[in-house]
């Protein structure tokens, strides 16, 4: 069980990136397995997370401080209190974040705000369409390990001899992971009922977008038996007019193409689908019975393993709703320890005018890595150069490790549009501390997620389509006339908010309800059904 007790002063920060949100019953968080007294409400009210986390015969005593008690269990009474180091911690902390993903545990006593039931499907709609992508095209989809694919390296463990409120992890995550983080992340998630008598909502865990990536058979064959086989084999919960929801990993026009129809089935409109982007052209509207309500990050390389006793990372669980109150920073370089002023990293595909003139931006391009490329000039006595490219190339082995480290070395990160508006890198670079540059396109405004939460003019900078292709004026001149004040403005706030944009590795050490990208979905997904009253 764990305890949250009040003890030591907090520092709330007045932040305005964060919007307010609707207060929704505080006094009716997870009881059965958490509880939650006397958080606070207020700035000046104190806030410390004691935490004790029983596995096996230990108990886990864990607060915010370089060493933690273990407590040998003797009939109820406890001895043998050993202190346990950093390391140590660190390691309990990556327990059960294994290639197979295997643990599971039953939550369907947890009390929360509403219960979700996931359909057993048959391996046809969803683990059969990954193991024909680990099969048939390795090279482009690591799907293991929760979806997240293969730890590349960690960042920000250096400095073991505070205790971590989280780990974070670069992972070989592929852009349109989704279906499966989200599959795993419900799997593991408090929300989860095992008994369909009682859930509130159905979770149809099929994995159309990536069937469409697979390129093994006619789309409309996938997508049309799916919703036959819920008709006849679980008509009973899907025709009782309950809600249904499912994840989409590719983006909203190509699930409702030729080859991907998804979003043209008849039964499409009943669905409430949570996506990696919203369409914003009138195709749409046209050719699509069922629409994306809810916008999801794409999966980012980087992933947080949070420590169960973290103040900063179980705010959303613990009552908080103001997020602008949040203890949480993420750990990243501050601006004085970054040296690259503006920094892209993107394919040379051209795929239209705009987005070929701003790579065109761009002189210094490299493949190498922030060390090597720094290393180099050094010998050389050449200075970093204040604009610079990282060529990505898909399906080819060597970025994916290289993104993050250098956007934690920049301080603006562009974000140009490409097949469509958004693009994973934006989440990359929330999660490394690299100010967001956005655009103002013409055809619309790109819907982005968490917006009813969230307020991106206060951690992103946005540009005008037309600022660039009709006033010939290049992004760097315009970065370099930004007040300082204005990126330390914009700084302070995005290490502030990071936290929500990752897909936290699932495990056995934590209680898997920390603050991620599955809180504010949950969150909308139950306001949009009237699910939290």
């Amino acid at each position: 069980m764990f305890y949250f007790t009040i003890k030591s002063p907090s520092k709330f920060v007045d932040s305005s990136a964060v919007k307010e949100i609707s207060p929704t019953r505080r006094n009716e968080i997870f009881r059965t397995e958490h509880l939650v007294e006397n958080v606070p409400t207020k700035p000046n009210e104190d806030f410390f997370a004691t935490t004790t986390f029983k596995k096996g015969e230990e108990t886990l005593d864990f607060s915010t401080k370089p060493t933690a008690t273990i407590s040998k269990q003797n009939n109820g009474n406890s001895d043998d209190n050993t202190q346990i180091s950093p390391e140590q911690i660190l390691a309990k902390m990556q327990e059960g974040v294994t290639k197979e993903c295997n643990y599971f545990k039953d939550n369907s006593e947890t009390k929360t705000p509403y219960k979700i039931f996931i359909y057993d499907l048959p391996a046809y709609y969803n683990q059969e369409v990954v193991a024909f992508l680990d099969g048939k095209q390795r090279q482009c989809f690591d799907l293991n390990y929760c979806g997240t694919g293969k730890e590349l390296m960690k960042v920000g463990t250096q400095n073991l001899n505070k205790y971590p409120d989280y780990i974070q992890e670069i992972r070989n995550t592929e852009q349109f992971a989704l279906e499966v983080i989200f599959h795993v992340k419900l799997k593991h998630s408090l929300f989860r009922t095992l008994n369909p008598e009682e859930a509130d909502i159905f979770y149809i865990p099929a994995y159309t977008g990536l069937n469409c990536l697979t390129f093994r058979e006619n789309g409309d064959h996938f997508v049309n038996s799916l919703f036959d086989y819920l008709n006849q084999n679980s008509s009973k919960y899907y025709s009782s007019g309950k809600p249904h929801f499912m994840a989409l990993s590719k983006i909203e026009r190509e699930q409702a193409s030729d080859m991907c129809t998804t979003l043209r089935h008849q039964d499409s409109g009943k669905i409430t689908f949570i996506g990696i982007e919203r369409e914003i052209s009138p195709f749409i509207q046209h050719h699509a019975k069922g629409r994306v309500k809810i916008v999801a990050p794409y999966p980012s390389y980087m992933h947080f393993i949070p420590n169960p006793a973290s103040k900063g990372m179980y705010e959303f669980q613990n009552g908080l709703r103001n997020l602008s109150m949040t203890q949480f920073r993420l750990n990243a370089p501050n601006l004085e320890e970054r040296e690259v002023l503006l920094f892209l990293a993107a394919s040379t595909r051209r795929s239209n005018s705009f987005r070929a003139e701003l790579l065109d931006e761009f002189q210094f391009k490299t493949s190498k890595g922030f060390e090597e490329t720094i290393e180099k000039l050094r010998t050389k006595s050449q200075k970093m150069p204040s604009q610079i490219m990282l060529i990505t190339h898909e399906c080819m082995s060597g970025h994916q490790k290289e993104t993050i480290p250098w956007m934690r070395h920049s301080k603006y990160c562009l974000q140009p549009p490409g097949d469509s508006p958004t693009r994973k890198s934006i989440y990359d670079s929330i999660l490394s501390g690299c100010i967001p540059i956005l655009f103002r396109l013409k055809q619309g405004k790109t819907i982005l997620p968490f917006e009813k939460y969230l307020d991106y003019t206060t951690f992103s900078y946005f540009l005008e389509e037309s600022v660039i292709s009709r006033h010939n004026k290049t992004v760097i001149e315009i970065v370099k006339e930004i007040p300082d004040s204005k990126t330390q403005y914009l700084h302070n706030n995005l290490i502030r908010i990071a936290k929500w944009f990752q897909y936290s590795l699932p495990n056995s050490f934590s209680n898997n309800n920390d603050d991620n990208a599955m809180s504010l979905i949950l969150d909308e997904l139950g306001s949009i059904h009237n699910l939290l009253n």
